[in-house]
């Protein structure tokens, strides 16, 4: 790690604000910030970041900048290569987090042309003591913006993602590798596909207690093509959710842009954007998910994980909505079938992963109720292509054979939303 904040088990006081945390060059290994120290026992918050800044690239200085990355220039994987992660918040740590944004340039800073930096991951929370995300945002790393593996008792209030601008080109995770140790997240996607090999906004696995209040995850490209906004296809989906028997997962007025399927859990489509369209988003007021069983394996070359059984989940979702959202350097390397049927009627028009699990879900709408319920026989969802890791009806995956450039050497409720949605999305456009 650049910056190591304290070892494993260390407890005390400390503050962090009005940092900017960069780089120069690739340094395909670093990952910025280690965070393992945590709260004085007995109290909360006595470690907290404020006002800290991730930035790869985009600068003068960084070696990382349209004189070397511009997206005209076929992909540079290599010369081009951010850092593995931006922040990871280890398991006995602690953390109070406000006004943070950690973010892989897609533009200079100093001028208009747009660059192609491809940074592995963005935070990883694996605290197990208790985490608080305020304001905070990941954009445009390769695999995931949000991955909390194991995670308990976590609070994510306004966070917002934006898929990398380049992708599918290279698809995700090139030029990185899907690590086990990271319970990184694998791609299956069906040869050819231009809207599964995406990074996830938000990523949960085997979590517990997990609310969301006002997220927002963004896709507005492909491979720096906007013909997917206007039918929002850019992106199959966006919400993985993993979690083990009994874990209970509160995504509340979560939003996103250009992806087929909101939300997945155990692997099967749960909310769907042509159900719950508001301007330009695809908007839920209360998605509730407990699961009833533990999630499955995910297989990694040369990985051994534990064996888990697939299954049957319950969520409710509420549709219709208010949207909300809008360094130095060094080391690691790596560079259902289902069945819906629905009684629905939804609010205003507008504008991502693999085996095949059983699920109910029940949304209730302001002003109608709905109804899905995913069996493994029966009628056909909505038709929507393939995600990654996510089976739908009548479709089939296969590994898509990237080779990565880079290995390793380390082990709805509310009629107002809608004019603030459309704004939230202009000034992600202006400020993204």
């Amino acid at each position: 790690p650049v910056f190591k904040l304290g070892n494993p088990g260390d407890t005390g006081v400390f503050e962090m604000s009005d940092f900017l945390i960069t780089t120069r060059g690739p340094v395909p290994g670093a990952i910025l910030v280690e965070w393992n120290i945590a709260d004085v026992a007995g109290q909360q918050a006595t470690v907290g970041m404020w006002d800290v800044h991730f930035r790869i690239g985009g600068a003068q200085g960084t070696n990382l900048h349209s004189g070397q990355c511009s997206k005209s220039l076929s992909p540079q994987l290599t010369t081009c290569a951010g850092s593995f992660m931006l922040m990871h918040l280890a398991p006995t740590s602690t953390a109070y987090i406000e006004n943070t944004w950690a973010w892989t340039a897609d533009h200079d800073l100093d001028g208009p042309d747009q660059i192609s930096l491809y940074n592995g991951r963005g935070i990883l929370i694996e605290s197990q003591g208790g985490v608080w995300l305020y304001g905070t945002a990941a954009e445009h790393n390769v695999l995931y913006q949000y991955n909390l593996v194991n995670a308990k008792s976590v609070l994510l209030a306004m966070i917002q993602t934006e898929t990398p601008y380049y992708q599918p080109n290279p698809p995700a995770p090139a030029p990185f590798t899907s690590l086990g140790q990271y319970q990184d997240p694998v791609f299956n996607c069906p040869s050819g596909s231009s809207s599964c090999a995406m990074a996830w906004g938000l990523r949960a696995v085997g979590n517990s207690n997990l609310v969301s209040y006002g997220g927002g995850n963004y896709n507005f490209f492909q491979n720096y093509n906007q013909d997917c906004l206007t039918p929002r296809t850019c992106q199959d989906t966006m919400v993985q959710l993993l979690v083990n028997q009994g874990s209970t997962i509160n995504l509340m007025s979560h939003t996103t842009l250009a992806s087929n399927v909101m939300i997945t859990a155990h692997d099967a489509a749960q909310v769907m954007q042509a159900d719950n369209m508001n301007v330009v988003l695809g908007s839920t007021v209360h998605f509730l998910y407990t699961s009833s069983v533990n999630p499955p394996a995910i297989n990694y070359p040369g990985y051994t994980a534990p064996t888990t059984s697939t299954s049957t989940s319950t969520s409710t979702s509420t549709s219709t909505s208010t949207s909300t959202s809008t360094s130095t350097t060094s080391t690691p390397t790596s560079i259902s079938t289902a069945t819906s049927t629905s009684a629905d009627t939804t609010t205003p028009t507008s504008t991502s992963d693999s085996t095949t699990p059983t699920s109910t879900s029940t949304s209730p709408s302001a002003g109608s109720t709905s109804t899905q319920t995913s069996t493994s026989e029966g009628t056909v969802i909505p038709t929507v292509p393939t995600g990654p890791n996510i089976t739908l009806p009548q479709t089939s995956t296969s590994n898509n054979g990237d080779d990565n450039i880079l290995t390793p050497n380390e082990t709805k409720q509310s009629a107002s939303g809608n004019a603030f949605s459309l704004v939230v999305i202009i000034l992600i456009a202006v400020c993204g």
